[in-house]
């Protein structure tokens, strides 16, 4: 690959001596489970990028509001622009992690927390001033396609379509129709003695400037 995004990622000195070839983004949380109770590197999101094949113009960390706590969560995301070897036009790559758990308290703080970050997203664009800059925003959403966070993607003014689903984005295809396409599953554990099967990964990416193609998507195991 020539692009890695990541979430849950702890250990990632370790992660940078594999992929030793590749320009190195992290950030951590400013509260981590796996430090508190465990005294391991706290984990976060993180981005690999080859550098033989990229250049680095712009990144943005953001660490997402929580609204009702009036204060930043734990949650964050990473921007990043790129423009290839070749001198082909730039683009925007962005990892994020939303809230997890269920809960229509962790729901809301979800939406709020996309919104948050197409917002972000968009201030990146004028920042660079290229507002036909294609964009890829990938995942760990921590939520299906039931909740609003999902609708809010669909309705981005990117025209955001799911690489994941294997339908086509119509204007007389609701959002509920769309969403059949997306695969049975992203993540399959067991917690508890509970299976758990469901889809909270995208990756999404824009169609609003029709540069970006998908070729092909690898099967999940």
């Amino acid at each position: 690959p020539d692009i890695i995004c990541l979430q849950e990622a702890n250990h990632c000195g370790d992660l940078a001596v594999e992929f030793k070839d590749f320009a190195m983004l992290c950030a951590p949380k400013m509260s981590s489970a796996a430090t508190e109770e465990y005294s391991f590197p706290p984990d976060g999101t993180a981005m690999f990028i080859k550098r033989s094949k990229f250049d680095v113009l712009a990144v943005k960390i953001l660490y997402l509001s929580d609204p009702v706590k009036n204060c930043l969560s734990n949650q964050n995301a990473i921007l990043v622009c790129l423009q290839d070897k070749q001198g082909n036009s730039p683009f925007i790559v962005a990892t994020v992690h939303l809230k997890a758990k269920p809960g229509e308290a962790n729901s809301t703080l979800r939406s709020n927390q996309i919104k948050e970050t197409l917002e972000e997203i968009n201030s990146f664009k004028l920042h660079l001033k290229r507002d036909d800059i294609p964009v890829v925003l990938c995942g760990d959403f921590n939520c299906n396609s039931s909740e609003k966070v999902y609708s809010t993607m669909l309705a981005s003014s990117l025209q955001f379509s799911s690489a994941y689903n294997t339908g086509v984005r119509s204007q007389d295809k609701s959002d509920e129709e769309y969403a059949t396409g997306e695969p049975d599953f992203t993540t399959w554990k067991y917690r508890a003695g509970k299976e758990k099967k469901e889809t909270i990964d995208f990756i999404w990416k824009s169609e609003s400037d029709g540069k970006l193609l998908k070729q092909a998507i690898r099967n999940i195991p």
